[in-house]
């Protein structure tokens, strides 16, 4: 989600998140929702529960702090 898009003739690049990003809660909230996706899919895989709960954890810091 960082680097979808380029600025034609530059090396800038960027991406929905921070498009998202511009409207306050909304992109954090979207970027909780793609974690969430991502965690749904690594239990399905088998990740450890540690590692779930770590996964978890990171996400909400970053969703609380960015809301």
């Amino acid at each position: 989600m960082d680097e979808a898009f380029r600025i034609p003739g530059t090396n800038v690049r960027f991406g929905l998140d921070s498009i998202v990003g511009l409207v306050p809660g909304v992109g954090d909230t979207v970027s909780l929702m793609s974690s969430l996706y991502l965690l749904g899919k690594a239990n399905s895989l088998g990740v450890p529960r540690l590692t779930m709960l770590r996964m978890i954890g990171n996400s909400l810091i970053d969703w609380v702090i960015g809301t």
